[in-house]
């Protein structure tokens, strides 16, 4: 999460409180952030599916009537959540990836750690 946030804003889904997800699965809503200008979000944002050993985009959505683990349309299952990110950015997305500081990604991973945002989401 850390490694991609320069891209994307990241946003808990009210998924992971539904008895029917697997305490070993996070889901989040992943959206795009680049170019700084008015952007519909529902055009650039994703269901993201993380746990385990597998990470994947999903067909569900926030306004969904009912969960699903199904792995979205034209989508594949990647080891983690950067790689599931990086092969569906734009090319600019991809490259601010690629580009982050250390420094960020250190600092961004730090907060995430000390405020427990995974612990307390669901």
């Amino acid at each position: 999460m850390a490694m991609s946030s320069c891209a994307y804003a990241f946003q808990q889904s009210r998924w992971n409180r539904d008895s029917r997800c697997s305490r070993e699965q996070f889901i989040l809503a992943a959206c795009g952030c680049l170019g700084g200008g008015e952007q519909d979000a529902s055009k650039l944002s994703w269901m993201l599916c993380v746990g385990g050993n597998r990470s994947s985009m999903m067909k569900l959505s926030e306004e969904s009537k009912e969960f699903s683990v199904d792995i979205a349309t034209g989508c594949e299952v990647h080891p983690d959540l950067y790689t599931t990110l990086h092969k569906s950015a734009s090319p600019e997305g991809k490259q601010l990836m690629e580009s982050t500081s250390p420094i960020h990604i250190e600092t961004v991973r730090k907060l995430l750690t000390a405020t427990k945002v995974l612990t307390f989401s669901s």
